[in-house]
C-alpha cells in the first residue's frame, strides 16, 4: 500500500459508506488500498471507492501535486504551486 499526496479543490464526494461530504481544498495524503482509496483528512481518515475516486480524478477535482513548496511560517504545512 502506497501513500502519495494529491492535490484537491473543494468538492463533494461520498464515502464508501455513502455518506456525502465535503473534502477541502488542499494537499492530502491519499493511500490506495485494496478496494477503497484512503484520504487523510488532518485527524480524518475517509474511504472512497475505485468509482467515487475516478469521478473525482475525471471532474478535475483532484490531481497529482507536480510541485510542492513548504510553508514560510514554518508549520510544515505544504501547498501546490
Amino acid at each position: 500500500m502506497t501513500v502519495e499526496r494529491y492535490a484537491f479543490n473543494d468538492c463533494e464526494a461520498t464515502t464508501a459508506a455513502g455518506v456525502s461530504l465535503r473534502i477541502p481544498a488542499g494537499v492530502h495524503h491519499v493511500e490506495r488500498r485494496s478496494l477503497v482509496f484512503r484520504v487523510r483528512l488532518g485527524g480524518r481518515e475517509l474511504d472512497l471507492t475505485l468509482a467515487e475516486w475516478e469521478r473525482l480524478l475525471h471532474a478535475g477535482c483532484v490531481g497529482p501535486t507536480s510541485v510542492v513548496v513548504a510553508d514560510s511560517q514554518g508549520t510544515g504545512d505544504t501547498h501546490p504551486r
